[in-house]
């Protein structure tokens, strides 16, 4: 019978911890110096720079360096560079502050109030550049772009602010406002923090005008409602404000001509302009049909439309292909002869066919395309001509903005290699990989041209922080109220290993936990993971109905098959003690200490997009837990479970989510020790990880069963990718005794339905999730349904 203390327990993990954790650095630069700003100020710098003692230098490096301290927003000037003093090599930074913004005065102002105004002091996130950094760096940027007293002064921050007045002012209907600025130096132009200016705002503000009127001229097929409902600039009415913006109206503009388009009318034309023509044209346009009544003030708009004929295909011809047969990129588009000529379609149709010689290599294929137009018939002959080109193949494979993360840490997940052709679903798929080792905010994908056939592929990573040390709260249906204690550090070494220490505290729950693991055991696709942990749930926990006081090891194996199969062996050992258990539980669960001694062959096969938050891509797993017998412990038992899960796009951002989990436990005899599935072991339905809308181990017998089937359905809308999302989901399941329980014919899931939404901690792969979940069995109905509160997906 194995007998194993914790504090054995605990030396073996320390020991095979130890074991993996050598790691050395070169050590080249000695020491960082800043010249230019105050000692105090320093540290906030030296945040900002990567460099520390002991570190390599990089020009890759300095020049990262230099780009985020010009994010900071405060110097006009920086340079870097390397002196020898003595043995020791240094690198200085020498920085050249902006000036500091003395007083902001603003003058002219009647119909809209001086807070108004000062409230678009700081760039709104429209006007920021596109998320390809952290979120630490946006929330640093969001900081230091804005005008105020005593900050550092940015004339081009402080011209993004007069455009937002002025758009601020004509969203209030004072469509003939102007504001411009002056910048002056007060007599006394430095203090103890250096140079200072003063800003005069000006603003003229003009007449309030609104549109009183648009009307479309010219439109048969379409009617004036449906094409002013394509429009953003609308009418004054209730709760519409009338407002006119000129860059709008051309959008608007060019959104009537796509629905035209999209019907065939690919001819079609607004003030006589086609859709490429409307931009360049802007300001004749507004001076000929958007008529500014002054006396009235209001805004009366004529669109006038040339709708022409509609047209359908007659026929696609294609040349100068010999990769694809015209028949395999035929079927490839949605585009067909007969069919209603929808350019804007026919456009993503030509992007397919692009991507069709990407795939191959020939990512400097061209693709010209020509159209004839029969206006008898009303039909058009479309002639594709192909330039395939040469296959272009990758030189070098580079890896930037990684300082922590070792580039071989990436470099395993590729699906491509060096010299290898340049194909963009390989290319595609390691984006997503390198993404889905959970180290980083945003990978983007560049290239640089070596020669014509030739070049450089860069995965540009923004490492999002890895290591925690965390003091809080929290709360779940499951566990209730919890304080925690946790020190985490998912990419130990930037070598992707992982270790985890943690301590709970609650009213249902106290626990504590240690673990490592490395994906890749002396740099072979061999995992390895240890954990050793001791957890206290009382009664109350999931409604479990007795105390439980649980210790044990965990040692896991797997093997890396290929991008998308692994194996895993995982032994575990554990101890449980049984107390306080509910009368009605007594005949089931006995009182006292009872060892569990198991090994757990698995099979994975994994290929989702976004392991974190999928759009498409299967999950599914197959294991069997063997316990007792020749391991020891004092249950002989077999449990089974078949776990899958697949997502795919519908529309738009919506996801659908499928999942379904079957499992069956048995006991079998052994010289020693009981022939049952271990308590623990058992499976439980209904509640916040089964079947939401049903309270916790609601479904099936009161002690658990040995037989299990759970199906979840989720639509999920994706409002903020990767950060908010909501849903509507359906589940079903029961929980029986034993397999032979069940009425085959009809087994019968207990069903319930809900909606939830879903919050990813931004920075992080933490999701909140909370639901509310309805039960339509009758028996079970709750009034007002249940809240469900946890985190991480359900599936």
């Amino acid at each position: 019978m194995l007998n194993i203390s914790k504090k054995a327990l605990l030396a073996l993990f320390l020991i095979v911890f130890a074991s993996f954790c050598a790691y050395a650095e070169d050590e080249i630069i000695d020491d960082v110096r800043i010249s230019g700003v105050q000692k105090s100020e320093e540290k906030e710098i030296l945040e900002k720079i990567s460099y520390g003692p002991g570190m390599v230098f990089s020009t890759y490096k300095t020049r990262e360096d230099i780009r985020n301290l010009y994010k900071m927003g405060r110097f006009d000037d920086i340079s870097v560079s390397t002196v020898t003093e003595g043995d020791k090599v240094i690198i200085v930074y020498e920085l050249t502050e902006k000036p500091r913004i003395g007083r902001i005065t603003i003058e002219g102002n009647k119909g809209v109030g001086e807070g108004d105004i000062k409230g678009k002091f700081e760039i709104s996130d429209e006007d920021k550049p596109a998320p390809t950094t952290s979120v630490k760096d946006e929330e640093e940027k969001t900081e230091k772009q804005k005008i105020k007293e005593n900050e550092f002064f940015d004339e081009f921050i402080l011209k993004k602010v007069i455009a937002q007045i002025e758009k601020m002012y004509k969203e209030k209907n004072f469509y003939y406002a102007s504001v411009s600025y002056q910048v002056t130096e007060p007599k006394e132009t430095e203090d103890n923090r250096g140079k200072r200016v003063d800003i005069v705002i000006k603003v003229n503000e003009g007449d309030k005008v609104k549109v009183k009127s648009i009307k479309p001229v010219g439109n048969n097929v379409f009617s004036a409602d449906k094409i002013k409902g394509t429009m953003k600039t609308k009418e004054e009415g209730w709760f519409v404000s009338g407002v006119f913006d000129d860059d709008q109206f051309i959008e608007d503009l060019k959104s009537i001509i796509r629905a035209y388009y999209q019907e065939g009318y690919v001819k079609a034309k607004i003030n006589g302009y086609a859709l490429g023509e409307l931009e360049g044209n802007k300001t004749e346009i507004i001076k000929n049909y958007v008529v500014f009544d002054t006396q009235n003030s209001a805004i009366n708009i004529e669109i006038p439309i040339t709708e022409n004929m509609q047209y359908k295909i007659k026929n696609i011809g294609m040349e100068g292909n010999e990769l694809y047969t015209s028949e395999e990129i035929m079927e490839k588009i949605e585009s067909k002869p007969g069919r209603t000529f929808d350019r804007i379609k026919f456009e993503s149709d030509l992007m397919v066919i692009r991507n069709m010689y990407s795939e191959k290599g020939h990512i400097f294929a061209q693709l010209k395309d020509a159209y004839v137009y029969d206006d008898d018939t009303g039909e058009v002959s479309i002639n594709l001509s192909a330039e395939e080109g040469p296959v272009a193949y990758i030189n070098q494979i580079k890896v930037r903005g990684n300082y922590v993360t070792k580039d071989k840490v990436i470099t395993r997940e590729l699906y491509v290699a060096e010299n290898e052709p340049f194909d963009s679903t390989k290319i595609k798929k390691s984006q997503e990989a390198v993404y889905n080792l959970g180290f980083f905010d945003n990978v983007l994908i560049d290239t640089e041209q070596v020669s014509m056939d030739k070049l450089n592929l860069i995965f540009e990573v923004v490492e999002r922080k890895t290591n925690t040390i965390g003091l809080g709260a929290g709360y779940s249906t499951v566990e209730g109220l919890v304080g925690y204690l946790q020190l985490t550090n998912a990419n130990l070494f930037g070598e992707a290993k992982s270790f985890s220490a943690d301590v709970q505290f609650g009213n249902k729950k106290k626990s504590w936990q240690l673990g490592y693991k490395d994906p890749w055991f002396f740099d072979t696709p061999t995992s390895f993971g240890v954990d050793v942990w001791n957890v206290f749930k009382n009664k109350l926990y999931n409604n479990q109905g007795y105390d439980l006081d649980t210790y044990g090891l965990d040692l896991s194996f797997g093997r890396r098959l290929d991008r998308d199969n692994k194996l895993f062996l995982t032994y575990r050992y554990q101890q449980d003690t049984y107390s306080n258990i509910d009368e009605e539980l007594q005949p089931f669960v006995k009182a006292g200490g009872s060892q569990v001694s198991s090994i757990t062959p698995m099979y994975v096969f994994d290929n989702r997009d976004d392991i974190f938050d999928p759009n498409k891509g299967i999950y599914n797993t197959m294991s069997l837990q063997l316990g007792g017998g020749l391991l020891g412990g004092d249950f002989n038992y077999l449990k089974g479970l078949w776990d899958f899960r697949y997502f795919a796009p519908v529309y738009w951002k919506f996801v659908l989510g499928v999942h379904a989990r079957v499992g069956n436990g048995w006991g079998y005899g052994y010289q020693y020790g009981d022939a049952a599935v271990p308590p623990t072991e058992k499976f439980y339905a209904g509640g916040t990880d089964t079947v939401r809308g049903y309270d916790e181990r609601a479904l099936g017998p009161i002690a658990g069963g040995n037989f299990l089937i759970v199906t979840n359905l989720e639509l999920k809308l994706k409002v903020i990718d990767r950060m908010l999302t909501l849903v509507t989901f359906y589940d079903s399941g029961n929980c029986w005794e034993n397999a032979r329980d069940v009425d085959w014919s009809n087994p019968y899931l207990y069903p319930g339905f809900g909606f939830g939404v879903r919050f990813t901690v931004p920075g992080t792969v933490m999701l909140i999730r909370l639901d509310w979940g309805y039960a339509l069995d009758p028996n079970y109905h709750v009034n007002g349904g249940k809240i469900h509160f946890n985190i991480g997906n359900i599936f």
